[in-house]
């Protein structure tokens, strides 16, 4: 298998390099060079207390040349092909310092552009032939990576240092070649009925090669792929598939894997189906898997036998599935066979049935390994919707469900029943209501059994359009132990159920009583209110009782230029001796009454008490604006941005986790002409820590961004005073240039 692998990448290669040849040819119908240079220099300084803290620079500069050209063979009825060849420089150099430790900044990096695809596709003859190979992956810098004095660079940094610190380059080449032989559709059928009897056959191989070893995270891996697939009758393919990763670094993530398949499946591993009759459609494939790894080796059997059938009144659907895994701890065996059948009966009734028996077996390779244990789960389960065209709908499902653990054997019984109005009774009332009933019967070790039943009722009332009401009663009672155990395949009668409290719900006896009430109100269009309150009541044997109670509301105002956001929330939980409480407020509000404005708001407060007593109240406020200014005559341009800032952050925690900071800033962006613009910018931030700070950011900027070239020029100055003296300084200069 090596031996064919390197015989394909090298005719992949000769390939490629024939169409670079022809691309010299004057009947190229594109060409183009095309190149990129981007210089960029950054500067900054910090001194604490009048002592240089940190004071560092980096200079980074990337250039590139890339030559495309592409070309169409017989103006595209023999194929086509496209070809890119170029190469990339990068370099960072820099330095950074600080009290006792220097850095020195010195990355280069650089690597060939390159992109070829050849395509050989003539239209009257069963081939085509695809062969790519490529690396155009451009380089990344990295900023404040580093650490100097034992801290990072942005460790309690008024203004970001920004400094390009690292080069993420490397190596990615993709290569492959793809041969596809049979009739395809862009044959005409005078050709095409010559290869019919022919077997179709596919022959894909990829190959990536992933190596950078200078980047923070080195990566150097290569990843080869072969697939041969072959269609002989109808849908039914024959593929081989093998894949081989080398880690060069670490040993331990290399596999090699390879598998043999057969069935409708097609090349690109999408499953399809044969009409078996004119009601029944069937998709059947079956697999050998070898994988071996650093750790383990293992021999995987597939079998899959789907299956559909669909008729007038009912329809059934099956997806059958067997695995035998054999590895180093032993061997497995998985089998599923479920069975979906759903129909009508009449014009006011249908059904659904569901049938599934699923088992996994192990065989252990040791004695002395620990055992695990053989799983065995059997389900049937029937619901039955009926009268649904009278004033209440019936349901009725019935479940059984028997599923064992090795030496566990768990029996749960499930019935339900429910009804709910229709329009037929109503068309402002809706009612709804329902009753399960649960049994789970455990056999092991200590045997238990466990008994609940759930009644939930809901009534919903629209008096008019505008105003919608809702009552919702959810009552559980549980009985005996393990009332939350339930089979894989089955939902317990719990789940799914929100609890307003954060407990967890007893695994013995236990009452609950959950009763929530809605209002929505629609006063206007896109004005919505909701008022909510929820109670939720939890009594268990030898266990203090709970008690919730949520206070909710709700507002959603939209208009084309104002958007309003608020939720409330205030909910508290009571024990028999300890108490709870959590209050909650978030919303938002944006406003955009015309192109020359904007602005929003968000924010959140809360205010929450635990069980132990501790109190914690945090406040969030955020909110900018911004104001734009056009040229009134000539063509419509911006000349002038105005934008304002204001961000207000608080914490009060039990374990005198203090914080408060406030922030304002102010700044302005003006476009003296279309592609130039000048920017400034100054923030005032108050920060207690607890200790006392003050901070003031200045910022300026000079830009311009041409077609073809984009350069800025960046200042900034941060000066704190209160625990102590900072002042921080920062200067960047970049430039590309496009051609």
């Amino acid at each position: 298998m090596p031996t064919k692998i390197l015989i394909i990448e090298k005719t992949a290669c000769v390939v490629l390099f024939l169409a670079a040849f022809f691309t010299a040819l004057p009947s190229a119908a594109f060409a183009a060079l095309s190149g990129e240079a981007e210089l960029g220099y950054v500067s900054y300084d910090r001194d604490v207390n009048g002592t240089r803290q940190l004071d560092g620079s980096s200079f980074r500069q990337r250039y590139s040349l890339r030559y495309d050209i592409s070309n169409r063979f017989a103006n595209g009825r023999l194929g086509g092909y496209k070809f890119s060849l170029g190469y990339e420089w990068s370099s960072i150099y820099g330095k950074i310092r600080s009290p006792g430790d220097e850095e020195s900044l010195d990355h280069t990096a650089g690597h060939i552009l390159y992109d070829g695809l050849l395509v050989l596709d003539p239209k009257e003859l069963p081939f085509r032939m695809k062969l790519y190979s490529g690396d155009i992956t451009r380089s990344v810098f990295l900023r404040d990576t580093s650490f100097v004095g034992g801290a990072q660079l942005l460790n309690a940094a008024m203004i970001a240092p920004g400094l390009d610190t690292a080069i993420v380059d490397g190596t990615h080449i993709r290569s492959g070649a793809r041969i596809e032989l049979g009739v395809k559709d862009s044959m005409s059928n005078r050709f095409s009925s010559v290869f019919n009897s022919l077997p179709m056959i596919t022959v894909d191989y990829s190959d990536e090669i992933n190596k950078d070893l200078k980047s923070i995270n080195p990566v150097n891996s290569r990843l080869k792929k072969l697939a041969i697939a072959s269609l002989n009758k109808k849908d039914n393919w024959v593929q081989f598939r093998s894949a081989r990763y080398e880690d060069y670094i670490d040993n331990n993530q290399n596999f090699e894997e390879s598998q043999f398949l057969i069935g409708t499946v097609n090349e690109a591993m999408q499953r399809k189906w044969v009409r078996f009759s004119n009601w029944i459609q069937i998709s059947a494939d079956s697999s050998f898997t070898k994988r071996t790894d650093s750790s383990n080796s293992s021999e995987t059997y597939d079998v899959n036998l789907f299956g559909i059938a669909t008729r007038s009144k009912w329809e059934a659907r099956t997806f059958n599935s067997f695995s035998r895994i054999l590895d180093n701890t032993g061997l497995r065996y998985d089998t599923r066979l479920p069975l979906y059948i759903s129909g009508v009966w009449g014009m006011e009734t249908d059904w659904r049935a569901r049938f599934s028996s699923e088992q996994v077996k192990y065989a252990r390779s040791s004695q002395t390994a620990s055992p695990i244990p053989d799983n065995t789960e059997n389900l049937a389960s029937l619901r039955v919707d009926t009268f649904k065209r009278a004033p209440f709908t019936l349901a009725q499902e019935f479940l059984i469900d028997n599923f064992k653990n090795g030496s566990d054997n768990n029996l749960q019984l499930q019935g339900s029943i429910e009804t709910a109005s229709t329009r037929r009774f109503s068309s402002k009332v809706g009612l709804f209501a329902s009753y399960k009933i649960r049994s789970l019967t455990s056999d092991n070790a200590s045997s238990s059994s466990a008994l609940s039943h759930d009644i939930v009722a809901r009534a919903v009332y629209t008096p008019i359009s505008a105003v919608k009401a809702e009552l919702d009663e959810t009552i559980t009672l549980a009985s005996g132990t393990g009332t939350n155990i339930s089979a894989p395949s089955v939902s317990g009668s719990n789940s799914g159920i929100t609890q307003l409290s954060n407990i967890q719900l007893p695994s013995n006896s236990y009452s609950r009583y959950l009763t929530t009430a809605r209002v929505d109100w629609e006063p206007a269009a896109r004005l919505r209110f909701a008022l909510i309150y929820e109670n939720e009541t939890i009594v268990a044997e030898n266990r203090e009782s709970i008690f919730s109670n949520r206070y909710g509301t709700n507002l959603d105002y939209t208009l084309k230029s104002l958007m309003v956001r608020l939720n409330a929330n205030y909910t508290t939980t009571d024990t028999d001796t300890t108490t709870s409480s959590d209050f909650n407020v978030d919303g938002s509000a944006t406003y955009t009454p015309n192109r020359y404005m904007d602005a929003q708001v968000r924010y959140n407060i809360r205010h929450s008490t635990d069980f132990a007593g501790t109190r914690t109240t945090s406040s969030d406020l955020k909110q900018n604006a911004n104001y734009y200014f056009y040229q009134v005559s000539g063509i419509a341009r911006r000349i002038l941005e105005l934008n304002e800032t204001l961000e207000y952050t608080k914490l009060n925690a039990g374990n005198n986790d203090n914080r408060l900071s406030r922030s304002l800033g102010f700044g302005a962006r003006y476009y003296p002409l279309n592609r130039v613009y000048l920017a400034a910018r100054i923030k005032y931030s108050l920060i207690d820590q607890p200790q006392h700070d003050e901070q003031l950011v200045y910022n300026g900027t000079i830009g311009f961004n041409f077609q073809k070239m984009q350069a800025t020029i960046d200042y900034s100055y941060g000066d704190q005073t209160g625990t102590e003296r900072r002042t921080e300084k920062r200067f960047e200069a970049n430039l590309k240039k496009f051609f």
